[in-house]
């Protein structure tokens, strides 16, 4: 099968494309000009396309439209954002000439949206953060004094803002981290949208629907640790499987009418009580342990653009245990734990880093020429 994947200039499209190679089918990876694109020069790419650089939103989908009907009907698999969005307004267009999965228009925008994915799934009985109400006419400093420490700040559409999942959002500890932090992210997208922390594990669901609202596919994985100097976590990951969660993923994103690849971000000790921190609507910087791990997640996408049926396994069938990471992500960790005073943390990280069991997202000693490459142009988050 001919398939196109497109926002090559993301670090997780190597495993995607070689897991498509190793399936059979014939891969063409677009990137645009000007940006470090590892999907390129990966092992199992047939065709290499770069597209003009700086394109506009409807330049870029009449360059994806040209080259869809240049290679008769293929399948066209979106590994960005961009073209997530792009699918989505120009459904109509595509339709003839390429197979795919898209959400009707807007819908990305509303699974994207914080306030409006937090007020649904607390309708359907799913647990979310809980809001700290504030009135914006409020002096910042004023309110800074009164917020119960610590406090999570997020954007109300980091995706919109072209922002990877770990710049979305921010923890303050104090009132002038906090000023600070509000400002920063006011200037750019108000309202922000505070939160109290939810301390715990970070476990993640990714799910495939298919365009009648069923889940093709899915596959959950856990953060190893918290990374305290940021609020995030570090990139080291666990394929693993959480039955209750996955369920309320695939009941929200049907409650959204969404089509395509998402994950959601929960938080929290017990699983039962684990809240909902982000919906993301597209494929997640974690893809690649899914296909260490054996999902067969961008198989699944063929079938289901095939049309082939694929109700929600309630059960695991890959490999659960399996660790993956991005060697410059927890070497950066690293240094700013160490910076911070936090040896130990540091230690774990760098650990990770060079431990034989934990496989590196990108890096693979069947793909030498593609490796190098990342090494040599780390790739882009999103």
């Amino acid at each position: 099968m001919q398939v196109i994947v497109t926002d090559c200039h993301r670090r997780l499209t190597p495993a995607l494309i070689r897991e498509l190679a190793a399936r059979g089918h014939e891969v063409t990876a677009v990137s645009e000009a000007g940006r470090s694109a590892p999907g390129l020069h990966t092992r199992g790419t047939a065709r290499a396309i770069r597209l003009p650089a700086s394109l506009s939103e409807s330049a870029y989908a009449e360059a994806l439209l040209d080259l869809c009907a240049a290679q008769g009907k293929p399948v066209l698999l979106p590994a960005g954002g961009r073209t997530v969005m792009a699918l989505s307004h120009r459904r109509e267009a595509f339709a003839p000439l390429a197979r795919f999965l898209a959400s009707e228009p807007g819908v990305p925008e509303r699974v994207g949206d914080k306030l409006t994915v937090s007020r649904l799934a607390a309708s359907l009985g799913i647990p979310v953060p809980e809001p700290i109400p504030f009135d914006e006419a409020e002096r910042i400093d004023q309110l800074a004094e009164r917020l119960p420490y610590p406090v999570v700040l997020r954007y109300r559409d980091g995706e919109r803002l072209g922002l990877s999942s770990d710049r979305r959002s921010t923890v303050a500890g104090n009132p002038r981290a906090f000023v600070r932090r509000y400002n920063v992210m006011h200037d750019v997208q108000p309202p922000v949208l505070l939160q109290a922390y939810v301390p715990g594990r970070s476990r993640c669901v990714s799910a495939l629907m298919d365009g009648d609202g069923r889940a093709a596919a899915v596959f959950c994985f856990e953060f190893i640790q918290d990374d305290p100097t940021t609020g995030g976590t570090f990139s080291t990951c666990r394929s693993d499987w959480f039955p209750v969660l996955a369920e309320r993923t695939v009941r929200l994103l049907s409650a959204l009418s969404f089509t395509g690849f998402a994950t959601a971000a929960f938080k929290g000790d017990a699983e039962e009580d684990a809240r909902l921190l982000d919906l993301t609507p597209r494929l997640w910087d974690s893809y690649p342990l899914s296909c260490l791990s054996g999902a067969g997640l961008a198989e699944a996408y063929v079938r289901a653009v095939l049309g082939a049926e694929a109700p929600l396994r309630t059960t695991c069938r890959y490999r659960c245990g399996v660790r993956t990471q991005y060697f410059f992500d927890d070497a950066g960790a690293a240094l700013r734990c160490l910076r911070h005073g936090r040896a130990d943390l540091a230690f774990h990280a760098a650990a990770d880093m060079f431990a034989p069991e934990v496989k590196g997202c990108v890096l693979s000693p069947k793909d030498l020429r593609g490796s190098l490459y990342y090494l040599l142009h780390p790739a882009s988050s999103r």
